[in-house]
């Protein structure tokens, strides 16, 4: 029973925290012991002068705490499989998940809101013995608060899901084949900066909500607000090289410098663009090292694998080859490199014979050129030497 209870806690999210891991491990133990107590308020009830209003509230405590979870994981529960059968039947934009999981939070917060609620004004008169009237009072002040926190909790969902859903998969770090470029499946610029815009998006929604909250409850947030600003100001003055990090990695991000999946140079350190933050990158050589690099550290960037590559390669020859005849052959090798199901579409222009590049003492050395996507340059390369 007890694993049951974790299990279909757990099954609350497709990946669970720590605090639903807690929950999950300690909600078995909370209803032993809700049960154990509300039991022994009956059985005192029984004794009391005016004794029903105890027994009236525990049996409804009780009803409540059981029917409560099981409404909230129905109707959770019922709202993923309409998004599940609606992202099958017409796929599953970022938005349309977004929007969905908003829906799920509000509908099952609404209804843990509305049982604390009732539990409340249950036990306000007899534990506190406070009245109908001050208990509306109250109840309308802790609304406004609630409404903002609320609010608030349920942007963050949206928005951690919108993102998410924008964000590129990322791939399994490993040993890569040489003939799988970086240029494969490298994401747009936008999904590239969304990692950092989720960071701070998030962080704004949550520090303007804690602000509201607290502002709600009375307390002054002006010294607070003041407070951060010399605290950042300070932070500013003594970390200049974090700063000029942030500023550097801002204006890269708008210039399009480079993008996560791209093959870059840095002058000293060169490797696959494989994480951006706010403040650095983070290469992944050949060899499997990940160099993590500041933005201002960075004063020139070389990008191997925007656009199109134009590969050149030396081919020797012997002294008594027909000059002629060899760029006939290049030529046709290019055409069939071309017409090739797999390798013509990597092409942007042909392989072709520039001409005679050295004359040596064993050999002719003739030059060729092609243009192809970046990604696969290596690897029509080899193909072209194979078929020479």
């Amino acid at each position: 029973m007890r694993r049951d209870l974790a299990v279909l806690i757990m099954k609350g999210s497709p990946e669970p925290g720590p605090w639903r891991r807690l929950i999950a491990r300690s909600a078995s133990w909370f209803y032993m012991a809700t049960a154990l107590a509300l039991w022994a308020v009956g059985r005192a009830a029984a004794m009391m002068s005016g004794g029903g209003r105890w027994a009236e509230a525990a049996a409804l405590t009780q009803t409540a705490i059981v029917i409560i979870p099981i409404l909230a994981v129905g109707i959770g529960s019922w709202l993923d499989c309409r998004a599940a059968r609606q992202a099958m039947t017409d796929g599953a934009p970022p938005l349309s998940l977004a929007t969905g999981a908003a829906l799920r939070a509000a509908a099952v917060g609404i209804l843990w809101a509305a049982g604390f609620f009732v539990l409340a004004r249950l036990w306000a008169g007899l534990l506190v013995g406070m009245s109908t009237t001050q208990f509306t009072a109250f109840s309308r002040q802790a609304a406004g608060v609630a409404i903002f926190a609320f609010a608030g909790w349920v942007a963050l969902v949206f928005l951690r899901v919108f993102f998410d859903a924008c964000a590129p998969k990322r791939r399994a770090s490993g040993p890569a084949d040489e003939d799988d470029g970086p240029g494969d499946s490298v994401p747009s610029r936008l999904a590239t900066v969304l990692p950092v815009l989720r960071g701070v998006v998030l962080g704004a929604v949550l520090g303007l909500t804690i602000l509201i909250v607290l502002s709600r409850l009375g307390v002054d947030i002006g010294p607070l607000l003041a407070g951060f600003g010399i605290l950042g100001l300070a932070i500013s003055f003594g970390s200049q090289a974090l700063v000029r990090d942030i500023v550097s990695g801002v204006f890269f991000m708008l210039e399009d410098a480079f993008r996560v999946g791209e093959y870059v140079d840095t002058g000293r350190l060169k490797g696959t663009v494989e994480k951006i933050s706010l403040r650095s990158m983070q290469l992944r050589h050949q060899s499997g090292q990940i160099h993590t690099i500041p933005f201002g550290q960075i004063q020139q960037l070389t990008n191997a694998s925007r656009d199109w590559a134009t590969i050149k390669f030396n081919v020797r020859l012997d002294h008594s080859a027909d000059i002629e005849q060899a760029r006939k052959t290049i030529k046709k090798v290019g055409l069939a490199l071309l017409e090739d199901p797999e390798f013509g579409p990597h092409f942007i222009a042909q392989l072709k014979m520039q001409g005679v590049a050295d004359i040596t003492d064993s050999a002719v050395v003739i030059r060729l050129k092609f243009t192809a996507k970046p990604a696969q340059a290596s690897m029509l390369q080899r193909e072209a030497l194979k078929m020479r």
